[in-house]
């Protein structure tokens, strides 16, 4: 029997995937090729120091039918904090009525009943997101985002339970703990058929955290857990139609669940062929919790999404798209065109980061070195005088070839090695394809986490 290797760099890198073929090495001269990109930004940029100092870009946002706020990176305080204020001012907007993350549903519902005054918790965000236990703690367990929780609470304060705002985790990830809600949700409602849910859902549940030995068994041809798990949903939607009726929160809960179990599954297997089917799996749920969201939301279905520069930018303007792979900002644009969707990508020059040197390993506090020489960072970093700014790229840029060159534009994942930056961090962007505006902090430092380890 031939061994099977399960990819290292997808094990490693289920958070993050970089996705040049070729990664971007610095060859464009900043000076000569990018002379008008550069005058482009110098007329365009705003600088800022405070929230009220956003206001040209809260206004170009407005209101769209989705607003996606990026990062270049999983462990940056000032990414989570700026990315905080500018939802904060489109909250107060009035237009929309929701915020999804790139998180984990089951464990981030406990937040969403938190803001939603749904759950009390000793009135403290901080004890809500020290709950989270899955690897990597301090993406969403850090003291910028429970200060944006507990604002978010507070406003909520003196809503109606209709019009408050949610927050919600949109991931595929956390697929262990989704099958014990579900067996905890339909145990408590119809216990009948609880054993045939939990015995379809056990052939996934045995594997927990040992996803390589499930791609393995897959790819030597073992049973994979695709059908089993069609099955609950199945099961589940006939049989819980009073649910449904009676409680139609607990449902969204449940079968969100469901769908979260089905799209892990399919991300693993699907590694076997290929990375891009694997990567677009996840990428699609994603995008499909975030429609059901906006369906469930039906009276003020906007929303906003928080995850990384390489999920809300529009894929097709990067390498991405020689690859096949897609993500929220192409799918959005899609969907409701240009006008509807808006995205913000973020960028940094140096500083320091929070990650991990490897899948589950040890968090720490790497430096970030300058970006290379070419690159977008550099770039920006030469016009900042530095100084954070902001520059809105309007539409018809996109039919100015001198915004037109591909330029490389940072990525940091939970896992990183900055020594070894230069050969796959840097993704090749056409900017003003890939986003509505970008937010550029010349030097940044790491989320503060709030578990110890």
């Amino acid at each position: 029997m031939n061994k099977i290797i399960v990819s290292k760099s997808f094990l490693l890198g289920l958070f993050l995937v970089f996705f040049s073929q070729t990664a971007f090495s610095g060859e464009l001269s900043v000076q000569s090729e990018n002379k008008e990109l550069i005058k482009g930004i110098e007329e365009r940029k705003v600088y800022f120091e405070r929230t009220h100092e956003l206001k040209k870009l809260i206004d170009d946002i407005g209101k769209r039918e989705l607003v996606l706020l990026g990062e270049a990176s999983h462990g940056t305080s000032e990414f989570y904090s700026w990315r905080a204020e500018i939802t904060k001012e489109l909250v107060k907007s009035g237009n929309y009525g929701f915020i999804a993350v790139e998180g984990d549903w089951a464990s981030l519902y406990d937040v969403n009943n938190y803001v939603k005054h749904k759950s009390n918790r000793d009135g403290n965000a901080r004890n809500v997101l020290r709950e989270i236990e899955r690897w990597p703690l301090w993406m969403w367990a850090n003291n910028e985002v429970a200060d944006f929780v507990e604002w978010l609470r507070n406003y909520n304060k003196d809503k109606e339970p209709a019009e408050r705002i949610g927050f919600y985790g949109m991931d595929a990830y956390g697929e262990q703990q989704s099958a014990r809600e579900i067996i905890r949700v339909v145990r408590a409602h119809k216990p009948d058929i609880s054993p045939e849910v939990q015995e379809r859902l056990k052939c996934f549940m045995d594997f927990r955290d040992r996803v390589g030995d499930y791609i393995r068994q897959v790819a030597q041809g073992g049973e994979s857990c695709e059908r089993p798990i069609s099955e609950v949903y199945s099961i589940v939607k006939s049989n819980l139609q009073d649910l449904k009726r009676g409680n139609p929160e607990k449902y969204f809960y449940l079968m969100q669940n469901i769908y979260v179990v089905k799209a892990a599954e399919a991300h693993y297997r699907l590694n076997i062929s290929g990375q891009d089917e694997s990567w677009n799996a996840r990428a699609v749920h994603m995008f499909e919790t975030v429609l059901r969201l906006q369906e469930k939301y039906s009276n003020n279905s906007a929303g906003i999404v928080w995850a990384h520069n390489t999920h809300i930018g529009d894929a097709s303007a990067t390498d991405m798209r020689l690859n096949g792979q897609v993500n929220i900002g192409h799918l959005s644009k899609e969907k409701y065109g240009i006008k509807k969707v808006y995205a913000v990508g973020f960028s940094t020059h140096r500083g320091r980061v929070m990650a991990a040197s490897e899948w589950e390993g040890q968090r720490r506090v790497f430096d970030v070195p300058e970006g290379i020489s070419g690159s977008l960072e550099n770039l920006l970093n030469g016009i900042s005088s530095n100084k954070s700014f902001y520059f809105i790229m309007e539409e018809e840029l996109s039919e100015n070839n001198d915004w037109l060159n591909r330029i490389g534009h940072r990525a940091i994942g939970v896992i990183y090695h900055p020594e070894r930056e230069r050969l796959g961090n840097y993704v090749p962007s056409v900017l003003p394809l890939r986003y509505n505006a970008m937010i550029f902090i010349p030097e940044t430092g790491p989320v503060v986490p709030l578990h110890r380890r």
